[in-house]
C-alpha cells in the first residue's frame, strides 16, 4: 500500500539526524525537504568557524519547516563549540562557586550565542545526581551529589534558557549519575530501590519539570521500574507511567542517541525507535548517517501502517513538537557576526571568572610557584589537552595580565611530562625518574577509572621534592590517591578551566570554591 504523505512527514518530524561534514549534503537536504528528517543534532566536526556554522544552520533552516537544531553544549567535558563560541564551565564547576547567578549567567551566554547562529535547542542542563564515585560518563557533568543542589542550579539554568527563547532539554531521566557503566558502550544499570530513586535520582527532575520544555531519557536500566533489562528510553514504565502520568509532564520527551550501543547492539535503530515511540517518546535522536535514519523512518512508518504503532501517538508527538519549535522563527535574520564576536569575547571573560571561582582546595595547601622550578605531570588524554604547563608560562609572561595581578609571581622554569591515562608500571618508573628531586604538579583525570594513576602518584611522591595533586575532573581523585597530601580540584577538564587554574596559581590568589560532592561518601563506598 502506498505511504500517506502526511504520515511520512509526521514520522519524519520526530526524527533528528546528524550531518557528515561542515556543509549540508544533498541527501540530507532532500530528506529535510521531503520531511523524512525533522531536525539535525550538530557536533564539533560540523563547525570549523563562526561564519561557516552560521551558514550551515541557515541552510538547514532553508530546507525544512521549523526544524529542531540541537547541540550538546553543556560546558566542561561536553561542549561542541568551545572552539568557536565562549568556553563554558562544567555544571559541577558552576555549583562549586555556590552562586546561582553564575548558573544564570552561563545559561544566558550560551543561549544568546546559540540563538545568534540560529540554533533553537540545547541538550542541557544535566539533572543527574553525582552519586557514584566511578561513574565513567556523568562525573562533573552533574552539578552535585546533593539532589537539592542539582534541582536549584538546574532550575536556574532552565528558567534562563526559557527567557532566552531556547528550548532546553534536561537530562538524563530517570537518572544516570548512580551507574558504573557508560551507555555509549553498554547498557548502564541502576539497581537502587524505588524509595532511593525518589529521594535521590528523581527529585531534581520532579522539581525542574515545570520549567523544562524538553526531557531526555537515558539508556539506563532501572530495575525498580522494569524487572527485565530494558533501557528507560524504551520503557513505558519510565516514560509514560512515571514521567507522563505520575509526574504529569506534557513537554517534549527526547531519547538519548539511538546509535549508542546500550540500545543499538540489541535492537538496531529501527526497532529501538519503534519501541521508544511505544514507550512515549516524541523526538528520537538518531545521530547516524542519513542512510540509517531513512531506514529507521521507513520501519516506523510500516509499524504505523501495520497497526503496531498507534497513529494517535504520532499525532500527539507532533503537537508537542510544534508547540515548542514552531515558536523558533525560521525566518531568523543572519547573525551580526561583529556583535556576536563581541559577545563571545565578553562571555569568555565571564566564563573564565567562574572557572577561577570554582577552584577548590580539597585537602592540604595550594602550591606556591614563586621562583621555583616545576614539573607538570599530566595525562596525554585523547580528548582533553590539559595544557597546564603552556598556560602557566603564558600567565607568567603576559605583561598585560600580570599588570593587574598584585600577587603575580616569577617562575624560574616550567616543564611538562605526559603519561598514558592508565599508566603501566614502566610508565610510573619513567615518570618517577623525570620527577626526581623536582617540584611536581600532578594532574589526574578520573583516577578511579584509570587505576594506574594511583601507582603513579605513589611513585612520584617517593621521588619528587614536593608534590601537589590537581584533579582535572572529578574530586574523587583525592580519595583514589590518598598518599598525595595536597589536592586542588577544577571540576572541569576543558581548556578554559585549565587557563583559569594557571592564572590562579601564578597570581597566588586564594581558592574560594566549595566541593559540591560528598567525597567522604565516595571514600566509604570505595573502601578507601
Amino acid at each position: 500500500m502506498p505511504w500517506d504523505k502526511q504520515l511520512v512527514k509526521s514520522v519524519g518530524r520526530m526524527l533528528v539526524g546528524r550531518l557528515p561534514a561542515t556543509e549540508l549534503d544533498d541527501r540530507t537536504a532532500s530528506a529535510l525537504g521531503e520531511g523524512t528528517i525533522g531536525g539535525i543534532c550538530l557536533f564539533k566536526e560540523n563547525a570549523s568557524d563562526l561564519e561557516q556554522l552560521t551558514q550551515l544552520v541557515a541552510a538547514i533552516r532553508q530546507n525544512a519547516a521549523d526544524p529542531i537544531i540541537c547541540v550538546d553544549q553543556e560546558g566542561g567535558a561536553v561542549q561542541r563549540f568551545d572552539h568557536i563560541l565562549s568556553t563554558l564551565p562544567s555544571m559541577m564547576a558552576i555549583a562549586a562557586t555556590g552562586k546561582l547567578e553564575n548558573a544564570r549567567s552561563m545559561a544566558r551566554i550560551s543561549a544568546v550565542q546559540l540563538a545568534a547562529v540560529g540554533i533553537n535547542c540545547v541538550l542541557a542542563p544535566v539533572l543527574d545526581v553525582a552519586s557514584h564515585y566511578a561513574n565513567p560518563i556523568i562525573g562533573t557533568r552533574a552539578f552535585s551529589s546533593n539532589p537539592a543542589t542539582v534541582a536549584e542550579f538546574g532550575k536556574a539554568m532552565l528558567q534562563t534558557f526559557n527567557r532566552s527563547g531556547i528550548v532546553s532539554v534536561g537530562k538524563h531521566f530517570p537518572g544516570h549519575g548512580g551507574t558504573a557503566e557508560d551507555s555509549h558502550s553498554e547498557l548502564a544499570v541502576n539497581h537502587a530501590r524505588m524509595e532511593v530513586l525518589r529521594k535521590r535520582d528523581l527529585a531534581p527532575f520532579v522539581e525542574c519539570l515545570p520549567h523544562a520544555r524538553g526531557i531526555l531519557t537515558a539508556h539506563v536500566w532501572v530495575s525498580a521500574l522494569d524487572e527485565d533489562p530494558l533501557p528507560a528510553s524504551l520503557s513505558a514504565n519510565a516514560c509514560r507511567r512515571l514521567l507522563r502520568e505520575e509526574f504529569n509532564y506534557d513537554g517534549v520527551i527526547f531519547t538519548d542517541d539511538m546509535t549508542m550501543k546500550a540500545v543499538s547492539d540489541k535492537y538496531g535503530l529501527g526497532e529501538a525507535s519503534i519501541r521508544a515511540i511505544e514507550a512515549g517518546a516524541d523526538v528520537i535522536l538518531l545521530c547516524s548517517g542519513t542512510e540509517g535514519l531513512v531506514e529507521a523512518h521507513a520501519k516506523i512508518v510500516q509499524a504505523v501502517q501495520s497497526g503496531r504503532l498507534k497513529e494517535q501517538a504520532i499525532i500527539e508527538a507532533n503537537l508537542r513538537i510544534e508547540r515548542e519549535f514552531a515558536k523558533s522563527a525560521s525566518s531568523r535574520l543572519p547573525a551580526d557576526l561583529a556583535t556576536l564576536k563581541e559577545s563571545i569575547e565578553e562571555g569568555a571573560g565571564l566564563s573564565l571568572a567562574v572557572s577561577r571561582a570554582a577552584l577548590t582546595q580539597l585537602k592540604g595547601q595550594p602550591p606556591s610557584l614563586k621562583d621555583r622550578e616545576w614539573l607538570i605531570v599530566a595525562p596525554a588524554h585523547p580528548r582533553y589537552k590539559l595544557p597546564l604547563a603552556d598556560e602557566i608560562r603564558k600567565a607568567a609572561m603576559d605583561p598585560h595580565w600580570r599588570a593587574n595581578q598584585t600577587g603575580a609571581v616569577s617562575i624560574a622554569k616550567c616543564e611538562e611530562w605526559r603519561y598514558p591515562p592508565d599508566p603501566s608500571e614502566e610508565d610510573c618508573l619513567r615518570a618517577a625518574h623525570a620527577a626526581k628531586g623536582k617540584n611536581v604538579l600532578f594532574l589526574t583525570f578520573r583516577a578511579f577509572n584509570n587505576r594506574g594513576q594511583s601507582s603513579l602518584g605513589s611513585s612520584l611522591r617517593q621521588s619528587a621534592a614536593s608534590i601537589f595533586g590537581i584533579a582535572a575532573d572529578t574530586p574523587y581523585d583525592s580519595v583514589a590517591l590518598p598518599d598525595i597530601p595536597n589536592y586542588i580540584c577544577t571540576f572541569d577538564p576543558s581548556n578554559g578551566a585549565v587557563k583559569g587554574l594557571a592564572q590562579v596559581l601564578v597570581s597566588g590568589e586564594e581558592l574560594t570554591g566549595t566541593c559540591p560532592v560528598d567525597v567522604s561518601a565516595a571514600a566509604s563506598s570505595a573502601g578507601a
